[in-house]
């Protein structure tokens, strides 16, 4: 890593035989090829722009840190105390008190109506099961919370399909089912359609 040189050391002179500038440039060249590759086979989640609401302001109504080190998934958004009621819902992805490297949507008060959400039981109740669904750029993310076996995290599937990758929660995630079930859109994609998004879990019939 490069670095400015203290008040006692002398900072070397290049020489034309280390050519630094052109290895520089080509370093960069390398890495920008890396990360592209990293994108293309899906190891990467594609990034948006980073306007995101105020951290100062929001909370995560969904948290947890990830198995990528220091990143985190989380779901943010404003409470309205007196009205109980939340605004500028977003998704982020990345270091916790840095800029996230992914947002969903750019602009938060669109977010109660692009991600989608449903909730039900599972392996006859033993598994509480909470799905918060998004699409961006030809991708399907799924915030997806097991109580049972299946654990936490997001999931990102291509147009045809196929999972391309999956960040797990590294830890019991922070969640609050009911806020975002009265705050998210009901996601009518869900295999249960609407009966997954009343106040109660979908529970199926024995």
């Amino acid at each position: 890593m490069n670095r400015r040189a203290g008040p006692n050391e002398k900072m070397e002179k290049p020489t034309n035989r280390t050519k630094p500038k052109k290895r520089r440039v080509r370093s960069q060249l390398i890495s920008v090829i890396a990360v592209l590759t990293l994108f293309k086979v899906g190891l990467l989640p594609p990034s948006l722009p980073t306007s995101f609401a105020n951290q100062d302001t929001s909370y995560p109504m969904f948290s947890c840190e990830t198995n990528r080190p220091g990143k985190f998934i989380q779901i943010r958004g404003v409470e309205d105390p007196s009205e109980r009621v939340w605004s500028n819902i977003q998704y982020t992805f990345g270091r916790d008190g840095e800029p996230p490297e992914m947002v969903y949507p750019s602009d938060p008060a669109k977010g109660a109506k692009s991600l989608f959400f449903s909730h039900e039981y599972r392996d006859g109740g033993a598994d509480y099961y909470v799905s918060i669904r998004f699409s961006t750029g030809g991708f399907t993310y799924r915030v997806f919370c097991h109580t049972g076996k299946g654990g936490a995290g997001v999931s990102v599937t291509d147009a045809r399909g196929k999972v391309v990758s999956t960040i797990k929660c590294i830890e019991r995630p922070s969640i609050y089912a009911a806020y975002l079930q009265r705050t998210l859109a009901c996601d009518l994609k869900s295999p249960h359609g609407k009966a997954a998004c009343a106040k109660d879990p979908y529970r199926p019939a024995r």
